[in-house]
């Protein structure tokens, strides 16, 4: 991954399980596959205000960014995490 504070918005990066959806129940951890790079500041809003409303109308595309991740190989995961960047 780039440099720690070149993801998201320029603090810290911390991995950010996608819980909507996962299959997850209650004290579970989603998938590894449902993880995105988001900076503490982020990530604390997305447990904050709920994962509906951090994430709006691009849901679906912030799971499909996470199993692009995780799927991916470093270069193009390097590159999806840019694209990330320019949803939030």
């Amino acid at each position: 991954m780039p440099d720690r504070d070149g993801v998201c918005c320029g603090g810290d990066v911390v991995a950010a399980h996608i819980r909507w959806g996962s299959g997850a129940g209650m004290g579970q951890k989603p998938s590894d596959s449902l993880t995105v790079p988001l900076c503490f500041m982020h990530h604390g809003y997305q447990h904050q205000k709920g994962e509906l409303y951090f994430w709006g109308d691009k849901l679906q595309e912030a799971k499909d960014l996470a199993r692009g991740i995780y799927n991916a190989s470093r270069e193009d995961a390097i590159n999806l995490v840019f694209t990330l960047r320019g949803m939030l």
